[in-house]
């Protein structure tokens, strides 16, 4: 059970039947505080990326944009590398406040981004020139438009009058805003670690994206997994046991797969970095 948890006692309930009826009795909620241990590798971990942070938007500041109108892919890169930084201090902070499960959640959301990105400027192949960043770009762009597409095609229907005409109208401009473009859509999730290769492949889709879904689609499964019934107490954690350390790594490594990709696609120096999160404790 997690440090924090609802306890729901049980009862022989009168007026019944005589069967053994379960009544909310308490709900005690009792989170435990971080240990000192815990806290330090929270602050470690942070204070690491927010030097990587600050030391490549300098760096992009400097190269790119004092030098020249920005591109694609400089766009891509200067936006990633904001929001991602964002997202992961959210996460160091939900860690802090030892809720491991929220965490999780923006931790999926990171994992997924840092791996369109290093997809998009990985540039394998024959062509490694800036215009195959560029298309594949387009290509994370074509399936954007695609997912929304479909999502407003499924809230269509339950609209009515001028609100359904606006909507319609909206799905005919984007669905002609990607028909005119040539290139094919950026592949499923799957099939882009396939192109990635190892480790993404074998280790890193079963060993962290996969067990962070459950964090993000809270479905009937993972809510009913959080009940434990031993007969005459039914226990129920709102939370994970994963340890705080393991979660606050995964915000490094992921991090470090975006200001690595970022770094090494302007041939800026990666070496520091390496070191950096070779060493940590």
């Amino acid at each position: 059970m997690s440090e924090t948890a609802a306890e729901l006692g049980t009862q022989k309930n009168q007026a019944a039947t005589g069967d053994k009826a379960q009544l909310l009795e308490s709900i005690a909620m009792a989170r435990e505080t971080l240990t000192a241990e815990e806290m330090a590798a929270i602050r470690v971990r942070d204070e690491l990326i927010d030097r990587w942070g600050l030391d490549t938007i300098s760096l992009f500041n400097s190269s790119v944009a004092d030098n020249r109108e920005p591109n694609p892919a400089d766009i891509l890169c200067i936006t990633t590398l904001t929001v991602c930084s964002t997202y992961c201090k959210a996460i160091m902070l939900l860690l802090a406040s030892r809720l491991r499960m929220p965490a999780q959640a923006l931790l999926r959301v990171l994992f997924e981004v840092s791996t369109k990105v290093l997809w998009c400027l990985h540039k394998p192949g024959p062509d490694k020139s800036d215009s195959a960043v560029e298309e594949r770009i387009q290509r994370w762009r074509k399936a954007s438009l695609g997912e929304g597409i479909k999502l407003s095609r499924d809230y269509s229907p339950i609209l009515t009058g001028q609100r359904r005409v606006e909507l319609e109208q909206e799905i005919r401009e984007y669905e002609e805003l990607r028909d005119r473009m040539e290139c094919e859509p950026m592949p499923r999730f799957i099939d882009m670690l396939r192109e990635l290769g190892n480790p993404w492949r074998e280790e890193f889709y079963p060993r962290a994206y996969r067990r962070l879904n459950n964090a993000v689609h809270l479905d009937f499964g993972s809510l009913c997994g959080k009940a434990k019934d031993d007969g005459s107490t039914v226990s129920v954690t709102n939370d994970i046991d994963e340890p705080v350390r393991n979660l606050a790594q995964y915000a490094v490594v992921s991090m470090h797969v975006v200001f690595g990709a970022i770094r090494l696609h302007y041939r800026w120096p990666v070496e520091e970095m390496n070191i950096d999160f070779k060493s940590i404790p």
